[in-house]
């Protein structure tokens, strides 16, 4: 098993302060969780969704 079998990683722009941090998001995650901002520390509410497309990840403020 590879590498982007398990997980895929994304850059996602921080909604608090605008800069880029990296996610990895595991292949069997779905649902919501609380990270902080490697930058300026402050939460974001992520959301990942799966559809028959392919998988949707949703950064909001926490």
């Amino acid at each position: 098993m590879t590498i982007e079998e398990v997980a895929t990683w994304s850059v996602i722009q921080c909604p608090w302060c605008g800069e880029p941090n990296d996610l990895r998001v595991e292949f069997e995650d779905e649902g919501k969780w609380v990270q902080d901002c490697e930058v300026c520390c402050r939460p974001w509410l992520i959301e990942v969704r799966t559809h028959s497309g392919g998988r949707d990840v949703i950064v909001t403020r926490s």
